[in-house]
């Protein structure tokens, strides 16, 4: 059962924002099993401004532990919030170099901080790691 209200339809786009997240970590779980990279791969291996962030691997930023300086709240604390400023201010026009400048806040791997920039990080690696050429239509042809 479908049902829908005022203008939306079945055909209208619609955000997904967190749930990309899930999405992407399918998409990067095809890609692995195509030994496209390995887990403890560099991250900067696939995203070269990430060689200021020595030791980060594709694991850390898929456990959400880059060890980034990153506060992901929006109602609670909107001025300090890095999620904020990646998606409206200084990082809308390139997400994943927004998050690569933040500095350090303990070593990759020690600390889980739920992170957009993370998987913003992610989703430029797959990028390199797929190629440019394939990467506009990976997701679908990956799983569909």
């Amino acid at each position: 059962y479908e049902r829908y209200a005022g203008p939306t339809s079945a055909q209208t786009p619609h955000l997904t924002w967190s749930i990309s997240k899930s999405l992407l970590a399918t998409v990067f779980g095809v890609a692995y099993g195509e030994k496209l990279f390995g887990l403890q791969d560099p991250a900067a291996k696939y995203y070269p401004p990430l060689s200021r962030h020595p030791g980060l691997t594709l694991a850390d930023l898929f456990h959400w532990a880059s060890g980034l300086d990153w506060q992901e709240d929006y109602e609670y604390a909107p001025l300090n919030s890095s999620v904020v400023a990646m998606l409206y201010t200084r990082g809308r026009h390139d997400m994943a170099a927004f998050t690569a400048q933040h500095e350090s806040a303990s070593p990759p791997g020690q600390a889980f901080r739920y992170s957009s920039g993370d998987s913003n990080l992610l989703a430029v690696a797959l990028k390199t790691i797929v190629g440019p050429a394939r990467y506009p239509d990976y997701p679908w042809t990956a799983l569909f």
